[in-house]
């Protein structure tokens, strides 16, 4: 009888482990923050991003991509967010990775902001400020899908912005629809990253852009890359006024008021991408394999 016993508790406790690793080989998450000022943020097993959301309205920041650097395949999202509950700030690494990347009013990594034609200034963006409100709509244990809504009020334009991520990859998709007075309108955007005031080496090949730059002890791969048949022309915007400067890609949007375009980065310190000629070939072939 004991030894029935004994072997009914160890398949118990092989269950369980077979449980556990079962819940470890979820690779993705995305969810809402209300907890951190209503954060929206995503991951898979490279990277992971935030937005910022309504409770931020009135801050500086806008409708940048915020980049957090990990080098764990496992996610970090929820036990981030959690320690910064209990005063562990997920600004300092402590092992994981950590999110010293600076965002602002800027593009941050991936943003997209309608584009001023007719502005005198270099800096022709006109950015929507925070997502107005989210929708997931897939997780799996190897893809996320979600939507963020924006408005831009003095244009009367709205934006519906779908975000695709999967497992294994550094960038995730977007796909923007943009609307005025619930019909489609085709308009000029601008797709691109931050440069950090000039900080980042910049550049573009074709329908792509990328960064590098070094951020404490390590260096920081950012970029974008549009489909071969979108035509776009690069842009990059050196200004003094703080968070305005960025490598972009002009594009339109076609006559339904949609573009597609990836976004992303790779953290040297993550140990796969280590240097800036990878992180171009990574961009430059991308496309080929999605």
């Amino acid at each position: 009888m004991k030894t029935v016993f004994k072997l009914a508790f160890a398949a118990t406790l092989i269950g369980l482990s077979g449980c556990a690793q079962q819940t470890s080989t979820h690779y993705v998450q995305a969810r809402f923050v209300p907890e951190r000022a209503d954060d929206f943020a995503f991951e898979n097993d490279k990277v992971a991003f935030r937005v910022y959301g309504p409770a931020l309205e009135q801050s500086q920041e806008n409708n940048g991509l915020d980049c957090w650097f990990k080098r764990v395949d496992y996610p970090i999202i929820d036990k981030w967010y959690k320690g910064h509950t209990e005063g562990i700030s997920y600004h300092q690494d402590h092992g994981e990775g950590y999110d010293p990347y600076h965002v602002g009013s800027s593009l941050g990594c991936g943003g997209i902001a309608l584009w001023d034609t007719n502005a005198t200034s270099q800096d022709k963006l006109i950015q929507p400020n925070v997502y107005k409100s989210y929708k997931v709509i897939e997780k799996t244990a190897n893809k996320v899908v979600f939507e963020l809504e924006y408005d831009y009020p003095a244009q009367n334009i709205h934006e519906t912005k779908l975000i695709t991520l999967e497992k294994g990859n550094q960038l995730f998709k977007a796909e923007s629809h943009f609307s005025q007075n619930g019909q489609p309108i085709q308009v000029t955007v601008a797709i691109g990253v931050t440069t950090h005031d000039g900080k980042a080496q910049a550049t573009s090949q074709g329908n792509t852009v990328t960064t590098w730059e070094s951020i404490d002890d390590s260096e920081l791969g950012t970029g974008v890359v549009l489909p071969a048949k979108q035509k776009a022309n690069y842009v990059e915007v050196k200004t003094e006024q703080k968070d305005r400067s960025h490598a972009l890609l002009i594009a339109q949007t076609d006559a339904n008021g949609k573009i597609t375009y990836y976004a992303g980065f790779a953290w040297a310190k993550a140990g796969e991408i280590t240097n800036w000629n990878d992180w171009q070939n990574y961009m430059q072939g991308y496309l080929a394999g999605n």
